[in-house]
């Protein structure tokens, strides 16, 4: 009979615990959400930032270049699509 009550009073006291420490645990699960999405907002502008830098890169590039920046890639976009082996089978096969 003691043990008993013993028990009873021990759900009694973690049943008391629990909505503390639930309060605790949804806290920190808001604090990682906040966190993970300020660092993916961190990010994206990064990526925003990194592509205006890049275009505008290019841009000054091709202007100096007298659009020679252009050909360049044209060119190398082309040498990549040449040694690429699907694309050298199915002109393998085309000539056949």
């Amino acid at each position: 009979m003691v043990h008993l009550i013993a028990e009873k009073r021990k759900a009694e006291e973690s049943q008391a615990a629990m909505p503390g420490q639930m309060v605790c645990w949804k806290h920190d699960l808001e604090k990682e959400v906040l966190q993970s999405t300020r660092h993916a907002h961190e990010r994206n502008e990064l990526k925003k930032r990194l592509a205006a830098k890049k275009k505008q890169l290019e841009t000054v590039a091709d202007d100096a270049t007298n659009g020679g920046y252009s050909w360049l890639l044209s060119m190398f976009y082309e040498i990549t699509t040449i040694f690429d082996p699907s694309i050298n089978l199915l002109i393998i096969e085309k000539i056949q």
